[in-house]
């Protein structure tokens, strides 16, 4: 199969990426009078179009609440700034469409990723955050938790980041984070067909976050490239007005030439460009492949384009020509990194992935401690990204702040060895 039909769609599941700061020109969801009855009739009308019980997937579940969020926005009856937060809370982060089972899951403030999630099972809930984890009273996180539990006591308190690594790392990700727009302003429309633009600011947002993924795995950067640009935006533009597909057909509204080929040749999502990247590092829903995070993590990536409105987007990935040069790339990667960063990690595996060394016959051993922790390996196809690639899938246990996971390789033409330390940082 030709190399840029390599991508696949993204299909969002499981948790959604808790938000930085919002950018001070943009006020905050619920800050404003009027904000909070919105969001409630906003709920009420698509518990009517869409109700929760309805849907044999969670991504039709998120599509159909996502298009009640358009018309309320069009139609003035919910601020365009409380997009995000309510497609988060209410949609994204709920189990509608999800396997019978599936729970929210309310943790204690500072542990983890925020105080709700996902959870397959309720076993599974009550598991996370070292047990303090409970379940939640309803099926969306943007209420599930309305008095979140209080952390138990730790035997054994997070250590800072002491290291000079350590501290370099965490450094890095609170400068980087600090400089991210999160309300993504569009000029363009999809009722006139107008791809428009997106500000310089958001778009440099994105690749700073594409940038900063690549620099904790010890990746080189990247640019983008003001042609592919310009194609990913009416790519996103098409996306917004059709849903997600790398193969469109010229029936599709607002179809253009420039768009089909940036879809077929990009990472796609049902959200805006910043918010993606850290969805497809996550890469829910994608098992089998892991490809949206292979091709960020790509030797070859770059340049890139970048282009989106507020609920869709494109990021060209595929046909960079950087020289690359890493036998190897993981995820997550040797030494120190913000276990905030490894969100989804373990849900959907740790990654190895290589452009030379054949993986196929691999097998894994982590350790913590000296203790051999069980995971779960699994062969990824290959062309997303690199060559080869396998995903390691924790079983009974989760990526620990303070904890140092050895992680042993055998069954490959050179072993491969390294140590992950998740750290927390201020």
């Amino acid at each position: 199969m030709e190399a840029f039909r390599r991508v696949s769609v993204f299909v969002f599941a499981l948790l959604v990426l808790i938000a930085s700061p919002s950018h001070a020109a943009t006020p905050a969801c619920g800050s404003n009078a009027g904000d909070e009855q919105a969001i409630a009739d906003l709920r009420t009308a698509a518990a009517t179009s869409c109700p929760c019980d309805s849907f044999d997937q969670h991504s039709q579940y998120v599509s159909c609440f996502i298009g009640v969020v358009k018309q309320f926005i069009s139609d003035g009856q919910l601020p365009a700034y409380c997009k995000q937060y309510v497609t988060s809370f209410a949609a994204r982060r709920s189990t509608c469409g999800r396997k019978p089972g599936a729970v929210t899951c309310c943790k204690p403030k500072g542990v983890g990723l925020g105080s709700c999630s996902i959870a397959d099972t309720a076993a599974k809930c009550s598991s996370l955050a070292g047990g303090t984890a409970s379940v939640g009273t309803t099926a969306a996180c943007i209420d599930a938790c309305p008095d979140p539990p209080t952390p138990s006591p730790v035997p054994s308190p997070t250590p800072s980041p002491t290291s000079s690594a350590a501290a370099k790392v965490c450094q890095r990700w609170n400068q980087d984070q600090a400089l991210i727009v999160r309300n993504v302003s569009w000029t363009g429309s999809v009722t006139s067909c107008t791809a428009g633009d997106i500000s310089p600011a958001a778009r440099q947002s994105t690749v700073t976050l594409v940038n900063l993924y690549r620099y904790l795995a010890g990746l080189p950067s990247v640019s983008d490239n003001a042609t592919l640009d310009r194609e990913s935006q009416a790519c996103a533009l098409m996306m917004d007005a059709n849903g997600l597909s790398h193969s469109p057909p010229p029936s599709w509204k607002c179809y253009s030439a420039d768009g089909a080929l940036a879809a077929g040749r990009s990472n796609l999502a049902t959200t805006d460009s910043v918010d993606a990247v850290s969805y497809y590092m996550a890469d829910f829903g994608n098992a089998s492949t892991v490809g949206h995070r292979r091709w960020i993590l790509s030797n070859g990536l770059g340049p890139i384009g970048v282009g989106s409105t507020p609920f869709s987007s494109c990021l060209w990935v595929v046909g960079g020509s950087a020289p690359g040069g890493r036998a190897w790339t993981a995820w997550p990667p040797p030494g120190p990194v913000p276990v905030v960063a490894l969100w989804g990690a373990d849900s959907i595996g740790w990654t190895i992935q290589s452009d030379s060394i054949d993986l196929k016959a691999a097998k894994v051993k982590i350790d913590d401690g000296g203790t051999s922790l069980p995971v779960a390996v699994s062969q990824l196809g290959g062309g997303y990204g690199s060559a080869y690639a396998i995903a390691i899938k924790p079983r009974g246990w989760s990526s620990t702040a303070g904890h140092t996971y050895q992680v042993s390789v055998t069954g490959v033409a050179s072993g491969i060895n390294y140590s992950v330390m998740p750290v927390q940082c201020p």
